[in-house]
């Protein structure tokens, strides 16, 4: 049985726009398999680094572009 999940987004920015500032909110609902693509890029990225899904697991949830970075929202590899 396929499970179908529920995730919404959202995000506020403010940008500076001439000699104003402008909020921007957005609000974004996805339904259906999403995690369907998260569980096949955890799959290639430990084949490639020859790692087991838990190996894996643990570099998963670090920014790729910073592993320092640990505050707010982390990206991870699928992202």
């Amino acid at each position: 049985m396929l499970c179908l999940v529920e995730s919404e987004y959202t995000f506020n920015i403010n940008v500076h726009m001439e000699n104003a500032i402008q909020f921007v909110n957005g609000s974004f609902l996805e339904e259906g398999t999403t995690e369907i693509r998260d569980s096949i890029c955890m799959a290639i990225y430990a084949q490639e680094n020859n790692q087991s899904m838990e190996e894996a697991l643990k570099d998963w949830f670090k920014d790729p572009y910073d592993p320092a970075f640990r505050r707010g929202f982390l990206m991870h590899y699928s992202i």
